[in-house]
């Protein structure tokens, strides 16, 4: 990560800010010059999702976004829970997610 870092550094992409408080802490700041690769990077994922999405039926996109919320309220869970107790809240609409696609689920069996 450190040479990745370095090559964006010597880009003039970012800028790495040392904490003055903690050594270990360093802050990644995001330049002007990379307003144009950020703006192709979220183009480039557009069309990727009209792609992928293309001749989907309604019900498909259904079970998909009951999916991505699901996956959308866990993750932040993980990531951030022991350092932010209250994120677990999250586990609520997941768990909701959840029981919107075993409904889905057994639809499709009776």
């Amino acid at each position: 990560m450190s040479s990745s870092l370095k090559n964006l550094e010597s880009r003039g992409l970012i800028e790495r800010i040392q904490s003055a408080d903690n050594k270990k802490h360093i802050e990644i700041v995001l330049l002007n010059k990379a307003d144009r690769i950020i703006e192709d990077g979220i183009k480039a994922q557009k069309e990727f999702a009209k792609i992928a999405l293309d001749g989907l039926t309604v019900e498909a996109m259904i079970w998909i976004s009951a999916i991505i919320i699901s996956f959308g309220c866990y993750l932040p869970v993980t990531l951030f829970s022991k350092t932010k107790p209250k994120v677990g809240l999250l586990m609520i609409p997941k768990t909701c997610a959840y029981m919107w696609i075993i409904a889905m689920g057994l639809q499709l069996l009776f």
